[in-house]
C-alpha cells in the first residue's frame, strides 16, 4: 500500500491523540502530546499560519491572548506566588498552542479529524488500564471508560450512517440506551448530554421543528432553540427525579440523590448539589469583578462559604466531609470554566468563555438546520462543551480536549456556512 502525504498526516494525528494522557511534571502538568503539538505549531506556522488570521480562529486567538494578558496583569497586581503564576500563564498558553496547532494540522480535513477523535477515544480506553485517574477505582465508568466509550460509539454510529447501514433513529436509540447506562453508573452529566443529543437529533430531523425553529437564522430563533434545549434538560432532570424517588438507582447514585432531593431549589438543586463551589466563587467575582484574584487564587473565607451553600441547597453532607473539603486547600472553589477564569483572571477571562459559549450555540443551531454525517458528534460535543463551560473545572486534561473540540466546532461551522452560501448562489433565495 502506497502511503500518501495525507495518509501519513492522518496517522500522525492519530498517534498524537492516542498519547494524550501521557504526562510529566514541569511547573505543572505537561503532556507529551502538547510538546509534539508545540513543534507542529512551530513547523507549520510559517507556511500555514495565515489560516489563523481570519474568521473564528482569529477571534479565539485574540480573545485568548486578552485572557492571558488579563491573567498576567492580575498576577502582577495580586503578587501571586511565582510557581502559581507560571502555572496559570502556562495553562492558557498551551491551551492556545494546542488549539492553533490542531487547527493547522487537522484543517478542513474531515477524515483526519475523525482519525484524531478515534485516537482520543482509544487512548482514553487504554489509559484506564495503564494510568487510571485517582478516582477510577471508585467509579470506573464516570472517571474512566464513560467518555471514550461514548466517543467510540458516536464514531461507529457516524460511520454506519455514512455507509447507510441504518437510519438515524437507530443511532438515537443506541445513544439513549448508553445515556441510561451512564446515569445508572452515576455519570449524570454524560448521561444527560447523551439524552439531549439523542432528543435534539430526533426533533431536528422533523419538518415541523424545522419550520418552527430552524428555517431562518435570527436571534429570536436562536433563543427559541436554546429554550427548547433547556426544556430537554428539564425533562432529563424530571426523569432522573422520578427514578430517584422510585429508588431504582444503584447505591452510590441513590445516596447522591437522597442528599439533594430536599433542596429548596427543586430540580435546580440537583444540578448545583454537585457543584456548590459555584456558590462560593460568585462572591469572589462580586468582590473583584474586573481584576481577578490571581492564578490558583487562595482565600480561605470563600471556602468557608461552602458550608452555607451546602445548607442553602439542602445538601445533607457529613460535617467531616465538608470540613475536609474546606481544609484540604485554600484555593477559591470554582467548578466552572467561566467562573474559574473570572475568579483567576478577571472579566476578560470570563468574556473568552462567553464568546466560546455563543459560538457553541450558533454551531448547534446550524447543525440542527443541516443534517450531516458528523451531526451526531457535533451535537454531542456542543452539548457537552456547553456543560463544561458552565459546570466543569478547567484542568490540565481539558487543554487538548478543547483543542480538538474547537476544531470540530469551527470545521462544522465553516462547512455549513459554505453549504448555505452555495445554496444561496444556486437558488438565489435567502435561507
Amino acid at each position: 500500500m502506497t502511503l500518501t502525504k495525507s495518509s501519513v498526516l492522518n496517522w500522525f494525528a492519530f498517534t498524537i491523540a492516542i498519547l494524550w494522557f501521557v504526562k510529566f511534571k514541569f511547573i505543572g502538568e505537561l503532556f507529551v502530546s502538547e510538546l509534539i503539538l508545540f513543534l507542529v505549531f512551530l513547523f507549520m506556522f510559517k507556511s500555514y499560519g495565515k489560516r489563523l488570521y481570519s474568521g473564528i480562529p482569529k477571534r479565539i486567538i485574540i480573545f485568548g491572548l486578552l485572557w492571558l494578558l488579563a491573567q498576567i496583569v492580575t498576577d502582577v497586581i495580586r503578587t501571586t506566588p511565582f510557581e502559581n503564576m507560571l502555572r496559570g500563564w502556562a495553562a492558557i498558553t498551551f491551551f492556545l498552542i494546542d488549539f492553533a496547532a490542531l487547527y493547522l494540522l487537522l484543517g478542513n480535513n474531515k477524515d483526519r479529524l475523525l482519525f484524531f477523535i478515534y485516537g482520543i477515544a482509544i487512548g482514553g480506553v487504554f489509559r484506564c488500564f495503564v494510568a487510571p485517574s485517582e478516582y477510577f477505582s471508585f467509579e470506573p465508568w464516570k472517571f474512566g471508560f464513560g467518555f471514550p466509550v461514548t466517543l467510540l460509539t458516536l464514531l461507529i454510529l457516524t460511520w454506519a450512517i455514512r455507509k447507510r447501514l441504518f437510519v438515524p433513529i437507530v443511532a438515537e436509540v443506541v445513544l439513549f440506551t448508553l445515556a441510561v447506562t451512564s446515569i445508572y453508573l452515576n455519570a449524570r452529566s454524560l448521561g444527560g448530554a447523551l439524552i439531549i443529543t439523542a432528543l435534539l437529533s430526533f426533533v431536528g430531523r422533523h419538518q415541523i421543528f424545522y419550520d418552527l425553529f430552524l428555517k431562518r437564522f435570527n436571534p429570536s430563533r436562536l433563543i427559541a432553540v436554546s429554550m427548547v434545549s433547556l426544556l430537554l434538560v428539564f425533562s432529563v432532570l424530571v426523569a432522573y427525579q422520578w427514578i430517584g424517588e422510585a429508588e431504582l438507582l444503584p447505591d452510590k447514585s441513590q445516596a447522591k440523590y437522597e442528599m439533594t432531593k430536599s433542596s429548596p431549589f427543586g430540580l435546580l438543586g440537583v444540578i448545583l448539589s454537585g457543584r456548590i463551589e459555584i456558590l462560593a466563587s460568585i462572591p469572589a467575582v462580586i468582590d473583584s469583578p474586573v481584576i481577578g484574584h490571581g492564578s490558583w487564587a487562595e482565600d480561605q473565607k470563600y471556602r468557608q462559604l461552602l458550608i452555607g451553600a451546602s445548607s442553602t441547597l439542602g445538601v445533607d453532607r457529613p460535617e467531616g466531609e465538608l470540613q475536609y473539603l474546606i481544609q484540604k486547600s485554600d484555593f477559591i472553589p470554582a467548578h466552572s470554566h467561566l467562573m474559574q477564569a473570572w475568579v483567576w483572571a478577571g472579566l476578560l477571562g470570563a468574556i473568552f468563555w462567553v464568546m466560546v459559549l455563543i459560538l457553541i450555540l450558533k454551531v448547534l443551531f446550524q447543525t440542527l438546520r443541516n443534517y450531516d454525517v458528523l451531526s451526531l458528534i457535533v451535537v454531542f460535543v456542543c452539548v457537552k462543551a456547553g456543560w463544561d463551560v458552565l459546570f466543569s473545572p478547567f484542568g490540565s486534561e481539558m487543554r487538548i480536549k478543547w483543542g480538538w473540540e474547537l476544531v470540530l466546532i469551527i470545521m462544522s461551522f465553516e462547512m455549513l456556512h459554505c453549504s448555505l452560501k452555495s445554496d444561496k448562489e444556486i437558488t438565489g433565495v435567502k435561507k
